[in-house]
């Protein structure tokens, strides 16, 4: 499989660098150079790549300005920063950088993390659902959470909501057991895309998502399952108040 890489740096001696070790990776294919942030924020828009290898300090716009705009808009796009500061790496995870490479630039974990995001990309899942709108596939890392109302069940993306009258244990059979997880006897839920966990009622808590209106519960009965599952799983921001 091969991946779509933008670099963004306002030296042209560190993208030529960049252009150079990109070239010898098989399956990575560079689509862009920006020289400045506003450059960069247009190039992500208008050609949708699978990564990008960005600076943080550069003219117009910092690269951690446009990576917080980018991801109100975009969850699964890889953020790789590469900088000669140290002091942002938090602020770097907080829009759920892939990796933060200090300068001089770190060839062999460059080269790592492209193969990791690679073989990532390289296992999306695409699955078939007969829904009230016909057949649909859909791809896993762009579900939320699936929940069961009445005879339906619901299955929740940032983009929109598909109805389905297939089994809730039919869908968990599924899905990958490494990310989804049932939290209630009525929700499933991708654990990926976990942002907090508030208390809700003595028997359940409410699950929250980023940039997500909605929410689904946790009940006792899931909780400890779902605690393991944190541990091994979770992302840098979440918030678990259970």
């Amino acid at each position: 499989m091969s991946i779509r890489v933008i670099i963004a740096d306002d030296d042209e001696n560190v993208r030529h660098i960049l252009r150079l070790y990109l070239r010898q990776i098989k399956g990575v294919e560079l689509i862009a150079e920006a020289a400045d942030g506003k450059e960069l924020l247009n190039f992500i828009f208008k050609m949708k790549p699978d990564v990008v290898l960005t600076d943080i300090k550069m003219p117009n716009m910092s690269g951690l300005d446009v990576a917080k705009i980018i991801r109100e808009a975009d969850e699964t796009l890889s953020l790789i920063f590469i900088t000669s500061y140290n002091e942002y790496m938090s602020e770097a995870f907080n829009v759920y950088a892939t990796d933060y490479i200090q300068k001089p630039i770190q060839k062999k974990r460059l080269f790592k993390t492209l193969e990791y995001i690679k073989n990532m990309k390289s296992k999306v899942q695409l699955i078939d659902f007969s829904t009230t709108s016909g057949q649909i596939l859909i791809n896993s890392n762009d579900i939320l959470f699936i929940e069961s109302v009445k005879r339906q069940r619901i299955i929740h993306t940032f983009t929109q909501k598909y109805c389905t009258y297939e089994s809730l244990n039919s869908i968990e059979d599924r899905l990958n057991k490494e990310y989804f997880i049932r939290t209630h006897r009525s929700f499933i839920v991708n654990i990926k895309k976990v942002e907090e966990v508030v208390l809700y009622c003595r028997s359940s808590r409410k699950i929250l998502f980023r940039n997500y209106e909605e929410c689904a519960l946790l009940s006792k009965r899931y909780e400890q399952d779902f605690r393991n599952k944190i541990m091994i799983t979770a992302t840098y921001n979440l918030k678990l108040t259970i």
